[in-house]
């Protein structure tokens, strides 16, 4: 059964008709269903950008990109792709005055248990997504074990090498030696580690967009 009909919230449970009408057009839209792929694609992008990079830090003080790049990397997928996401979750799973009778607030919690059960319904895939989660969290937590920081770094003409830290000179550029330069770099990145979370999220919730899509009659 589509899944407009089976989680298609009643009226009275949104603002207005236009905004269930906009929900229906979501799920059911060719256009939100490329973008959601893209979305989801980018997310794993930058999860396995920021894990690898982590990683590779570990043993050696090496890293694949700077803590600017993989920032500028972040900032790039997660702005457009993050609003993308939050609006999308909102939508669909309904928009309903804030205040609400007990019946109200209890039909509206079913509804939306049947919507999140419609976007993750196989075991697989929920428990694909708990295991990806502990690695991303092991990215993080190994990261901070092994040594990570908040800083910039750069190489200017000579070459000089400076790093930013607030534990170093207030976060005055300071010159430092090429060892000290790769360690900032790579505690800056591990640092960035966290950057996992938000990517899986970006692929959890545009897998479960998508899913959505797939159950709903083409528009």
């Amino acid at each position: 059964m589509p899944i407009s009909e089976n989680t298609a919230l009643p009226d009275p449970f949104r603002t207005t008709t236009t905004l269930a009408r906009l929900a229906q057009w979501r799920t059911g839209s060719r256009i939100c269903a490329a973008i959601d792929v893209a979305a989801g694609a980018a997310g794993a992008v930058l999860l396995l950008v920021a894990a690898g990079d982590s990683l590779v830090s570990w043993p050696s003080n090496r890293v694949l990109l700077g803590h600017d790049d993989l920032s500028h990397i972040a900032g790039a997928i997660l702005i457009p792709c993050w609003v993308w996401l939050i609006g999308s979750l909102a939508l669909v799973t309904g928009v309903s005055p804030a205040r609400r009778s007990k019946t109200e607030r209890a039909a509206r919690r079913a509804v939306e248990k049947e919507i999140w059960r419609a976007m993750f319904p196989g075991r697989r895939v929920r428990i694909g997504l708990g295991v990806a989660a502990v690695l991303c969290l092991g990215v993080v937590v190994g990261g901070f074990v092994v040594g990570g920081a908040k800083g910039s770094a750069r190489t200017l003409p000579g070459p000089s090498y400076q790093v930013s830290v607030q534990d170093l000179n207030d976060s005055a550029w300071t010159d430092v030696p090429r060892d000290q330069y790769d360690r900032w770099r790579a505690e800056f990145v591990r640092e960035d580690g966290m950057f996992t979370i938000f990517g899986l999220f970006l692929v959890g919730g545009s897998l479960g967009l998508r899913r959505l899509h797939r159950r709903t009659p083409p528009r």
